[in-house]
């Protein structure tokens, strides 16, 4: 046998060690020295490819890919990484045909029909996405997100018997139980299941805007035609004449409400719990970046602070003629503020 090729299939195989056992940096470099010994070989390429997704380098991925179709033009396993990598970079239209091309070639594939139906409602084809999860379904009955997922398309198509079938099936394959409880507390019958929740799940609150962040604002503007937060502020100019000392911005977002309010305080604050929203508000507005948890060290310089919201308290409210909104926060003492709402959150302006 030929010494490189030895060495070669010697490095693919701890590559692949390396990978199964979760040292990606490290099987990307077996991976990249067996095709130093033996270029071109395909499973060594669409190997390399997975682990730089997983490592989050999509596009170096569809540069491997390329050389593995390049001489295996109908590579199953090619195909599939294509399709999540194109995926990855919201290529959602290549990664569909991607997916399409894999399931010609393997029509047995629970995982590559739900990733089709994930990507048909990425383009905004929901309908068209059902029958893709429904065939996921029939070949393996456990895809629990697939049964979560196709809840709630039959949930927007007024199907809420289905829908409801549909989460109850979820959460028996071990899908999130409060998320998915959530959504059947919505399609059930009043009476025939647990009483709904008061709220929605935090986390599934962070997922959806977290999506939501890049064209949050166009869409909430220049489509829903929002304008709280100009209402607001008008509702603030005649609220007090100094400025505020500080200003904590409760359910920021990406900070579309700071800029209107920095006239009337001297330091303000933003929180929210989608780290994607910070960042696009940090993006947008030249702000520095705050750490997790963070809740003092307001800036003195009056430019917004975007910062994590994590953790729970509890703030008790009430009424004071002439004084606003008094609030008592645990650890705090009591102070006084004017309490505000825009985007279905609460604006807390210290005095």
């Amino acid at each position: 046998m030929n010494e490189n090729f030895q060495n070669a299939r010697d490095l693919f195989v701890q590559g692949i060690e390396d990978s199964e056992a979760g040292r990606l940096v490290a099987a990307e470099a077996k991976f990249q020295s067996s095709l130093l010994l033996l270029p071109g070989r395909v499973s060594t390429l669409t190997n390399l490819a997975a682990t730089l997704i997983k490592l989050g380098r999509p596009e170096a991925a569809l540069g491997a890919l390329d050389q593995a179709l390049a001489v295996e033009a109908d590579n199953p396993d090619a195909w599939f990484h294509r399709g999540v990598a194109l995926g990855d970079l919201k290529r959602f239209e290549d990664a569909l045909a991607a997916f399409a091309r894999f399931l010609r070639l393997r029509p047995e594939h629970a995982g590559a029909w739900f990733r089709h139906g994930q990507t048909l409602q990425q383009l905004e084809r929901h309908e068209q996405a059902l029958p893709s999860y429904d065939k996921a379904l029939a070949i393996d009955p456990s895809l629990a997100l697939a049964w979560s997922n196709r809840g709630g398309i039959l949930k927007d198509l007024q199907r809420p018997d289905e829908a409801a079938a549909s989460f109850r099936q979820a959460i028996t394959h071990g899908a999130d139980a409060e998320l998915n409880g959530y959504f059947l507390a919505s399609v059930q019958a009043p009476g025939t299941g647990p009483a709904a929740p008061a709220t929605a799940p935090a986390h599934y609150v962070q997922h959806l805007f977290d999506n939501y962040a890049e064209t949050f604002d166009a869409h909430l503007v220049q489509v829903l035609h929002y304008q709280a937060h100009t209402a607001l502020v008008r509702n603030l100019q005649g609220l007090h004449g100094d400025s505020f000392q500080h200003a904590l911005d409760l359910g920021c977002g990406t900070g579309l409400c700071g800029p209107l309010v920095q006239p009337f305080t001297q330091h303000i604050d933003g929180v929210d719990l989608s780290p994607n929203m910070l960042a696009k508000g940090q993006s947008a507005q030249g702000l520095p970046a705050a750490g997790a948890g963070r809740r003092g060290g307001l800036p003195a310089n009056n430019r917004p602070a975007l910062r994590p919201g994590v953790g729970r308290g509890r703030v008790y409210l009430r009424r004071r003629p002439g004084a606003g909104i008094s609030w008592r926060g645990q650890g705090h003492g009591q102070r006084r503020c004017i309490l505000l709402f825009s985007r279905n959150a609460a604006r807390r302006h210290r005095r």
